[in-house]
């Protein structure tokens, strides 16, 4: 597994890099987690928005012969907003059942947002992270997959990043978020061929500035030619953003200053492949 370290403005992830020498495809190693997570630590529930990420993970228990229950916030009772119907869409192509839906009310959400903040005295750096870790707040002890857990974002500048927010909401909520972010999953995703083709043989080229999900989607497509590229727009149903941006950020960064130093988990592609040469050739000498 991957370890994480908190400093004063930045979490770093160290890599345990003997991995490399029995690494599989990154198919092999996410089916390889996700069954492993499912048998030892009976997880059966997916937090499902039917983006890349979660559709990547359904896909993967499917093949696994596995069906999850499905779980996804909603911002209509009536579950009729993008999240929602694009989980229904989902579901339908792939003849499994509709998700649970969990409807995430906005005056709720504010209330949540003050009780953690002023009286709790915790902060979360990102209001998809509320929206989290208020549904587990309300799901007792249940544990779940989850795609916010597993994104990498490739930058123009050979950088992958991973987002604070979920490795800040695993250590809140120890045990109740799993996804694939490992060691194996993150070496064998850059080593795998689409990646190297996409991003080191042709990175001027490669649209990577203009779509950081770019290499994600071709890596997951490849795994599993049934997968449609999700495009996610968010709709005026997210409206809390500019509000949540305007009234609690100032907020939180002036009582919690580490918030607004932290800096994302970098992992540098080309330097990484520098120094994987470099041990290679210490090796044979």
């Amino acid at each position: 597994m991957i370890h994480m370290i908190i400093t004063i403005n930045e979490y770093k992830i160290i890599i345990d890099y003997s991995v490399e020498k029995d690494l599989k495809s990154f198919k092999e190693e996410v089916l390889n987690e996700l069954y492993s997570i499912y048998k030892n630590q009976n997880v059966n529930d997916l937090l499902f928005s039917g983006g890349m990420d979660s559709t990547f993970i359904l896909r993967s228990f499917l093949e696994l012969g596995i069906k999850p229950n499905l779980h996804t916030l909603c911002f209509a009772e009536d579950a009729s907003d993008y999240d929602s119907i694009n989980a229904k869409q989902q579901c339908k192509k792939y003849g499994i059942k509709e998700p649970n839906f969990f409807f995430l009310d906005i005056k709720d959400i504010v209330e949540y947002i003050n009780f953690l903040t002023f009286e709790k005295q915790v902060a979360l750096p990102s209001l998809h992270g509320y929206y989290v870790d208020y549904f587990l707040s309300k799901m007792q002890e249940i544990k779940f997959f989850s795609g916010m857990s597993c994104e990498f974002r490739l930058l123009p500048n050979g950088i992958i990043t991973m987002g604070i927010g979920p490795p800040l909401l695993k250590l809140k909520t120890p045990n109740r978020l799993y996804g694939f972010d490992t060691s194996r999953t993150i070496l064998s995703y850059v080593n795998d061929p689409i990646f190297k083709d996409n991003y080191l043989k042709e990175q001027p080229q490669c649209p990577i500035g203009e779509n950081k999900w770019h290499i994600r989607n071709l890596i997951y497509n490849n795994c599993y030619s049934d997968i449609s590229i999700i495009e996610k727009n968010l709709p005026g149903d997210k409206h809390i953003s500019e509000f949540f941006h305007k009234n609690f950020v100032p907020i939180i960064i002036e009582k919690f200053p580490l918030m607004g130093l932290i800096k994302p988990f970098a992992f540098n592609v080309q330097e990484y492949f520098q120094n994987k040469s470099l041990r290679e050739k210490n090796e044979l000498s």
